[in-house]
């Protein structure tokens, strides 16, 4: 992994990965610092939590993002799909079932101490993230950094994540309830086990199985308490229960 920054890829000619299939993906950086990255993992009846390998025909390049509008504190690490460094820029980022791109936030990254090398090395000497913004989410994670990343603020249990309380964001509205977590420069606040709806149980126009319902949320602030405006992707499904 020679850069993660999109506009020095064809300059330092970043080779492009084929992981079709593989679990974990064992990237080396220039100092020869081993960089693990997974697709996403699932839970088995045991609870216990298994790799789930990259989707066919995932060729490409990993690359730093940070979407236009969004605090430094939001970057992330995606996958842009393509068939040589030249055709980068055209790509199409990796999707998880969501439909929302594969990512690993820079949250993460800074959490797991396994990553410093790799942080420091890509990151910040590249100058893709400022040393001053990792300063300050050090001292927010205070002890709660872990040699795997995403474990003492939540950041593997899934859930959104957001940088400001307005912000919208997908989730699955066939469970009770779900994780949020707000994360600024100054602090984290954990908003865990939501339980605003009942799991949706509609059915469909058709014969067959419908899709996966899903919904935006807004976080509008109502005096004391949060209310919940959802937009429906599906304006033919039977609506959920509460709503």
């Amino acid at each position: 992994m020679v850069t993660l920054d999109p506009l020095q890829m064809e300059t330092l000619r970043q080779p492009v990965y084929d992981i079709s299939g593989v679990q974990v993906a064992k990237l080396r950086t220039p100092r020869n610092v081993l960089v693990p990255l997974l697709y996403k993992k699932r839970q088995t009846e045991n609870r216990e939590s298994v790799g789930i390998p990259f989707p066919p025909k995932t060729k490409g390049i990993f690359y730093y993002h940070l979407s236009p509008g969004y605090p430094p504190q939001a970057g992330e690490l995606r996958f842009k799909k393509c068939e040589s460094v030249e055709r980068f820029h055209q790509g199409e980022d990796l999707q998880v079932d969501t439909g929302q791109p594969w990512s690993l936030s820079l949250l993460n990254v800074l959490q797991s101490s396994r990553k410093d090398a790799f942080l420091h090395e890509l990151l910040v000497e590249r100058g893709l993230v400022d040393r001053e913004l990792v300063a300050d989410l050090r001292r927010i994670f205070g002890g709660s950094r872990t040699k795997d990343a995403g474990h003492g603020l939540g950041f593997s249990r899934g859930g959104a994540t957001l940088h400001d309380i307005d912000q919208p964001f997908v989730t699955d509205v066939n469970i009770t309830g779900f994780t949020a977590r707000l994360v600024t420069r100054q602090s984290i606040q954990m908003m865990t086990d939501i339980y605003v709806f009942w799991p949706f149980a509609g059915h469909g126009d058709s014969a067959t199985s419908p899709p996966p319902f899903r919904g935006i949320y807004f976080w509008p602030c109502v005096s004391d308490r949060i209310g919940l405006i959802l937009t429906r992707l599906f304006p033919s499904r039977t609506r959920p229960g509460p709503f």
